[in-house]
């Protein structure tokens, strides 16, 4: 789906959907970004390479939100940081990401935590 395409099918000024994606508000939760590609969601969890620390969040730039919390723009993991991805997970919208996202936070559970990343050490998945 082009950018025309979904400004139609939303009902909404170009500009102003192109407004909205730069600021992270997205009017739809399966939409598309400007170059017609789905938009995916991840939730991950980061550890400190200094003390070992675990820190949930949620993202759309995966690679663009790493960089940010090793270069202290992230007041949670400023004192933390370096940080490395140690687990993450894919999907379509940013309410199941979030929902996950708290579940995991909600678990308050280091165990729960080295189980997820040791069940992706198991299967092989290569991470970053």
């Amino acid at each position: 789906m082009t950018l025309p395409q979904a400004t139609k099918r939303l009902d909404i000024h170009p500009a102003k959907l192109r407004r909205r994606i730069r600021n992270g508000i997205f009017p739809s939760p399966s939409f598309v970004n400007e170059y017609g590609l789905k938009l995916m969601y991840y939730v991950y969890i980061l550890q400190s390479i200094r003390n070992g620390v675990y820190y949930t969040g949620s993202t759309n730039d995966l690679d663009g939100r790493l960089k940010r919390h090793n270069t202290g723009m992230v007041p949670a993991t400023k004192y933390i940081s370096p940080l490395k991805v140690v687990h993450f997970e894919v999907f379509n919208s940013l309410g199941e990401a979030r929902k996950r996202e708290i579940f995991i936070k909600r678990q308050k559970s280091r165990k729960y935590i080295q189980d997820l990343i040791s069940r992706d050490s198991v299967s092989g998945r290569a991470l970053r």
